[in-house]
């Protein structure tokens, strides 16, 4: 199975109610899962992406659960478009920066396939975020390409 965009329902939000989950950017603060709708997930990895803020200090603040392991993710992105006019076809490039990702500690053997995951669930995310799930095009076709660019600070707590 892969990533998903899809509703984040009532059952998923009273499980990670019980993670008592806290906003990356008020750690006072539990994290007000009624206000969130969306997700990225992989069922079969036991992997989500939930979005906290998509503005203002970072591009994206989001919570990345796998295992009910819980990474945070600070991250810009960007999007470039290009019309190739002989082939009829929009290119558009989202391009990612992630700036860092705090990872418990016990992750750390298993960064590679974390941040592998991750990149993953950016990838899907950024096909909703930038409303590429829902073009259908009979005059051109779309082609979405995906770029990891800058240097990632892993911290380990």
């Amino acid at each position: 199975m892969a990533f998903i965009n899809c509703k984040l329902t009532e059952q998923e939000k009273d499980k990670l109610a019980l993670l008592n989950l806290k906003n990356p950017l008020f750690p006072q603060k539990q994290i007000e899962l009624n206000k969130l709708s969306y997700q990225t997930f992989d069922e079969e990895q036991d992997a989500r992406l939930l979005i906290i803020r998509h503005e203002i200090i970072w591009s994206m603040v989001a919570l990345f659960l796998w295992k009910e392991n819980v990474c945070e993710i600070y991250a810009h992105d960007s999007a470039d478009y290009e019309i190739d006019e002989i082939n009829l076809k929009v290119i558009i490039t989202i391009k990612w920066k992630i700036d860092k990702i705090h990872i418990p500690e016990c992750l750390k053997n298993k960064k590679d396939e974390l941040l592998r995951l991750i990149k993953e669930s950016l990838i899907v995310k950024a096909k909703k975020v930038y409303g590429l799930e829902d073009i259908k095009s009979e005059i051109f076709s779309v082609q979405c390409n995906t770029v990891f660019e800058g240097k990632l600070e892993l911290i380990f707590y």
